[in-house]
C-alpha cells in the first residue's frame, strides 16, 4: 500500500511538472524564433539568393557538353557514270564534344554576383528587422502577463485584508463597540475586490493565451513566468543614456539601416549590369566531332544480258529474248571514306549589340530611378529612427518620474492610512473613512505596480532597438 501511493505521487508529480513550463524571458524570445513561420520562409529567401549568387559566378566557368546522334537512311541514287538507278541504305552515327569558355562580357557576370549577395545581406538585415519586431511582442506579452499576476495577488491580498476587518469587525458589533451598519462599507468593498479579482484573472488568461499563441504552445498547458531581473530605476544605465551617444551607436548597427544600404547598391550594381550590356561579349569555343558510318551500295558499271519478255502479238502471248544492261555493284561501299571521319574546330565567338531601340537607355533610366528611391527610403529611415529613439528615451524619463511619483503617494498614503487606523480603534474616525483611505492605498499600490512594469518595458523597448 505505501509503495503504490509513492507511485501515485510521483506520477502527479510528473504530471505536473509536465504541464507546466517555466519560462524566463530569454527562453520566450529563444523559443519564438525557433517557431516563427515568418522566420522561416525569410531564412528560405537568404538560402534562395545564396544559390542565385552562385549560379551567377558558375556562367564564368567553361562548360563541357557531349552530344551524340545515330539514323538509318534508305533511298535511290542514280550513278553519275552510268546514270542507273540504285537502291542505298546507310546506318550512321556522331558524336561530338563541345567546349565553351565566356573569356568578355563587360563584367556583367561580377556585377550580378555582387547584386546579388547585396539582395542577400539586405535579407539578412530584414530578417533582424523581424525579430525585433518579435521580440517587441514577446516582451510586451511577457511584461502584461507578470503585470497581470502581480496585480492579482494584490487583488488576493487585498480581499483577505477586508475579510480579516470584517471579522474584526464582528468581534466589535457583538461586544457593543460599533454599530452593525458599519458593517456596509466594508461588503460593498470585499464585493467591490470580488469583482476586480475576477477581472484580473480575465486578464491574466488572456495575456497568458497570447503569450501561448506567440510561443505556439498548447492553449491547455500551464505558463509559469519567473520575474523579471529589473535593474533599479536609480540605475546608472537609466540616467546616462545619452541621445547623440546612442544615435552614433545606432547608425553603425541597426538593421533597417544596412538593409537600405544594401539596397542602394544592389540598384547601383543593376546600372552597371544594363551598362555592361552594351559591351561586347566574346566566347572561345571548340568541337570535336567522329562520324561513323556503314554500308552503301555503288554501281560501277553495267552487263550485257538477255531476259526473256512476255509480250502480245495479235492477241498470242509471245515470250522473247530481250537484250538488257544490269548494274554491277562494287565491292567496296559508296561511303566507304566515312567510316572513320574524325574533325576539330576551335574559334571564337564575339557579339556586339549595335541596335536596341533605345531599350538599353531605358533600362538604365529604370535603374537610376530605383537607385534614386533608396537612397531616399535610407534618408526616411533614419529620420523615422531618430525620431523612434528620442521618443522612446523621453518616454522611458517619463516612466521612470511617474514610478517615483507613484512610490511616494504610496509612501504617503500608507503613513495616512496607519494614522487612519490608530484614529479608526480610538473612535474619532468612522469605517466610511477608513475604506476611503484603505481604497486609495490599494489603488496606488496598482498604479506603482503598471508604473514599475511600464518603466521595465520601456527600458526593454530601447534595448531592442539597440541591439544588434
Amino acid at each position: 500500500m505505501y509503495r503504490l501511493l509513492i507511485s501515485c505521487f510521483f506520477l502527479f508529480s510528473l504530471k505536473v511538472l509536465l504541464g507546466q513550463n517555466t519560462l524566463t524571458l530569454a527562453d520566450c524570445l529563444s523559443r519564438a524564433e525557433a517557431v516563427s513561420l515568418e522566420l522561416q520562409r525569410a531564412d528560405l529567401g537568404v538560402s534562395r539568393l545564396q544559390l542565385e549568387t552562385e549560379s551567377t559566378a558558375a556562367f564564368a566557368h567553361p562548360t563541357l557538353d557531349f552530344g551524340s546522334r545515330a539514323g538509318l537512311q534508305n533511298g535511290r541514287s542514280i550513278d553519275p557514270t552510268t546514270n542507273a538507278f540504285a537502291d542505298q541504305q546507310l546506318l550512321f552515327s556522331t558524336y561530338n564534344l563541345q567546349a565553351d569558355w565566356l573569356i568578355y562580357n563587360g563584367g556583367r557576370l561580377k556585377q550580378e554576383a555582387l547584386r546579388f549577395q547585396d539582395l542577400q545581406l539586405a535579407q539578412l538585415a530584414d530578417i533582424s528587422l523581424q525579430k525585433r519586431q518579435l521580440h517587441l511582442e514577446v516582451i510586451f506579452a511577457y511584461l502584461s502577463a507578470q503585470q497581470a499576476e502581480s496585480a492579482t495577488e494584490l487583488n488576493q491580498q487585498s480581499l483577505q485584508n477586508t475579510r480579516s476587518q470584517l471579522r474584526q469587525l464582528d468581534q466589535l458589533v457583538a461586544a457593543g463597540v460599533k454599530r452593525p451598519n458599519d458593517r456596509l462599507e466594508l461588503e460593498l468593498r470585499l464585493n467591490t475586490g470580488i469583482r476586480d479579482s475576477i477581472l484580473g484573472e480575465n486578464e491574466l488568461n488572456r495575456q497568458h493565451n497570447r503569450l501561448r499563441q506567440l510561443l505556439q504552445l498548447p492553449y491547455d498547458q500551464d505558463v509559469v513566468l519567473t520575474k523579471t531581473e529589473a535593474l533599479s530605476l536609480n540605475s546608472s544605465l537609466y540616467t546616462e543614456l545619452s541621445g547623440q551617444e546612442l544615435l552614433l551607436e545606432l547608425q553603425e548597427r541597426d538593421p533597417g539601416l544596412v538593409a537600405n544600404e544594401a539596397r542602394i547598391s544592389a540598384a547601383g550594381r543593376r546600372d552597371a549590369i544594363i551598362r555592361a550590356n552594351r559591351a561586347p561579349e566574346v566566347r572561345l569555343f571548340g568541337v570535336l566531332t567522329t562520324n561513323h558510318s556503314s554500308i552503301a551500295q555503288r554501281v560501277e558499271g553495267t552487263v550485257n544480258a538477255m531476259a526473256a519478255q512476255e509480250v502480245f502479238l495479235g492477241g498470242q502471248a509471245t515470250t522473247l529474248e530481250v537484250a538488257q544492261q544490269l548494274p554491277v555493284f562494287g565491292a567496296d561501299p559508296y561511303f566507304n571514306q566515312l567510316r572513320n571521319n574524325f574533325s576539330q574546330i576551335v574559334g571564337l565567338n564575339i557579339n556586339f549589340n549595335i541596335l536596341d531601340g533605345g531599350r538599353n537607355r531605358r533600362e538604365r533610366q529604370v535603374a537610376q530611378l530605383e537607385q534614386r528611391e533608396a537612397q531616399l527610403g535610407y534618408q526616411q529611415y533614419w529620420q523615422e529612427l531618430q525620431d523612434q529613439l528620442f521618443r522612446q528615451l523621453s518616454d522611458l524619463e517619463d516612466a521612470r518620474t511617474n514610478y517615483f511619483a507613484s512610490q511616494q503617494q504610496l509612501d504617503n498614503l500608507r503613513s495616512s492610512l496607519t494614522a487612519a487606523e490608530q484614529s479608526y480603534r480610538a473612535g474619532g474616525l468612522s469605517t466610511f473613512e477608513l475604506v476611503r483611505v484603505q481604497t486609495a492605498v490599494e489603488e496606488a499600490e496598482l498604479q506603482l505596480n503598471q508604473a514599475l512594469y511600464d518603466c521595465i518595458f520601456r527600458y526593454e523597448l530601447l534595448m531592442t532597438l539597440l541591439a544588434d
